[in-house]
């Protein structure tokens, strides 16, 4: 699976960036949805979820399996 990845900042039109070019790609496009199947994969609280997310991801999942089995939910969902 290969990954694309849009750093932005608020105001910076880096999400319709990062759409139109998943469009452009033919690839499926995660946006705040990606907090919501880490929530959910995981047993979290989607808040907490979006506040780890701009952290250092190891620090709250050091287990590699979690981040392994988030990957495979993925790659089954943009089939």
């Amino acid at each position: 699976m290969k990954i694309i990845t849009v750093s932005r900042e608020f105001g910076s039109g880096g999400g319709e960036l990062g759409k139109r070019l998943a469009d452009v790609l033919s690839v499926p496009c995660y946006d705040h949805e990606i907090i919501d199947m880490v929530a959910e994969k995981c047993g979290y609280d989607k808040n907490y979820v979006a506040c780890v997310s701009e952290k250092d991801i190891r620090t709250f999942f050091p287990q590699p399996s979690v981040i392994v089995s988030l990957h495979r939910t993925l790659q089954r969902s943009s089939l």
